[in-house]
Order: structure tokens, then sequence, then C-alpha cells
């Protein structure tokens, strides 16, 4: 069974203006195709922009629903704070695998996307992830800026690294821990990755980052987003330009990484990072 990284769902009451953003700002493109593949008569019909995020990665930006439960009789509601979607081949020994260590989920099967089979739950910390089964190859969409990783900050790192790496079956990295640079933040880090390369990083919660960095966005608050991307001076000129304020951290955490974090329209915390050769 495979498990990998898909898109990142930001709901939002506030979708022309974030959507604005990721497309103008960021440079992420947007699909009407999948648009076109939305189905709107089982719950859910507001308002959604999808943007392709290199390779076979998405950003999806949704109107948030408050009372998506009520409408669909689920208990999770994945259009409340936004979620995290992992894609698999197998969604039912997905969900063998949850039923055996006692993980509850809502199955809304073929509900948002033709010929997209989707579960949502939650995970130690209460983040809302999407797991979804498709009939179809993946796609290489080529972009100048790739979704990476999501990172996840908490005080509950032992229990979050065992959902990710043995529940839902990632691959810890221990290599990717021997080239932490422990400036500022020595707390404890671990990283996952998909087949693809693509990483979910569970950190220590750090509410006093910002002292320690003297910087004025802490990505380990509430943890953020991380897009990879081709030429870091090109983008920090487009964020001078379009007044969008970012701390510039530097190569600050993982050697090679170059990395600036900011804050979207909505106040998500993002990473923007490229890599040096070594």
């Amino acid at each position: 069974m495979k498990v990998t990284l898909h898109h990142y769902n930001f709901s939002t009451n506030h979708v022309e203006e974030m959507s604005s953003f990721y497309k103008n700002v960021l440079g992420l493109e947007e699909s009407m195709e999948i648009s076109g593949e939305r189905i709107t008569d089982q719950g859910y019909a507001g308002d959604t922009r999808f943007l392709l995020a290199g390779g076979d990665y998405q950003v999806h930006i949704a109107t948030r629903d408050l009372f998506n439960g009520h409408k669909t009789g689920h208990y999770v509601n994945p259009l409340l704070t936004g979620h995290l979607a992992f894609r698999t081949d197998d969604i039912e020994e997905l969900k063998a695998r949850l039923d055996k260590h006692n993980v509850p989920y809502s199955d809304f099967g073929e509900w948002s996307i033709k010929g997209w089979y989707q579960i949502f739950l939650y995970d130690p910390d209460g983040n809302c992830l999407e797991i979804q089964q498709v009939n179809a190859e993946p796609e290489d969409h080529k972009s100048d800026i790739q979704l990476h990783h999501r990172n996840f900050s908490t005080n509950n790192v032992e229990e979050m690294t065992f959902f990710y790496r043995d529940i839902l079956g990632l691959t810890e990295s221990k290599e990717m821990n021997n080239g932490r640079i422990l400036n500022e933040y020595d707390g404890e880090t671990r990283f996952l990755i998909d087949e693809n390369g693509n990483q979910v990083h569970i950190a220590t919660r750090d509410l006093h980052n910002g002292f320690k960095t003297k910087h004025y966005v802490n990505p380990l608050l509430t943890g953020h987003v991380a897009f990879r991307v081709n030429d870091i001076e090109a983008v920090k000129k487009r964020l001078v330009e379009n007044n969008v304020a970012f701390s510039d951290m530097g190569e600050w955490s993982i050697e090679g990484w170059y990395q600036i974090f900011l804050y979207d329209p909505d106040g998500n915390v993002l990473e923007l990072q490229h890599i040096r050769e070594l």
C-alpha cells in the first residue's frame, strides 16, 4: 500500500484574496479541469479553487463551512480549519489499518470530486486529514514552485510520529536529522517521507522562537506549509513588489536549505525554501 502527499486545503472566508495570493504572488497555476469534476449536491457547493503545486501536488482554497457536519451527517468537518490530504492506492487496506489501531474516521465515499473516494479523520493532535483513492495516473505538472512538506508543531512528538510512520506508513528519515543546524532551536524533530520525497515534519512546539531568532514569524508555534522554489531571490523580489512582509532566516534549520517564512492573507504560516548544492 502506498500513501503519498497530495494537497493542502485552506478553508477560508476570503477565497478571492487567498486565490490571488497563491496565483499572482506565489505563482501557482489554477486548474479549471478539476473544477469541472466537482460534485456539489452532497452537502457542499462552496466556492473552491484548485491550484497546481508542481508534480501531482495541489493547493485547494475552499469556502469555510462551519456546518458541513450537519449537512453530511459526518463527525469530521474537513472545511472548518482545512486539512492535509494523502493519496493511497488501497483505501480498504488503509481503513483496515485505522480500524486495527482504533482510529475513527468519516467515510465520505465519492463526495466532492468525481472519481475521488475520500475518508476524513483526525491525527493525535486534532489536525484534520483526508485520505483518498483515485483511479487515475499521477500527473507531472511542471512548476517553479512545488509543495514540499507540512510541519506539525506539537507537544506530542512521539505519538504524532507513531501515527504518521506506523499507521499511515510514511518512512522516517534519520539522515535528515544529521543535517540539522541547532542554532536557536534544539527541539526534537522527526522527518517523515513518502515515496515521492515529499515530507511531513513533526517538531516540538516552541512558543518563544521569535524571541530567540529575532524574527517576527514563528514557524514553530502552529506549524506551517512549505513550498520549494527554484529561485528564492526572484520570489523575495515578488513578495516585496506586492508588499508582503517576510522573515528571511537564511540557512537556519537544515544544512543547504535557505528558508524564508511569511503569512498568507488568512494568517497561515508559509515556508519558502531554496536548496543549494552541497
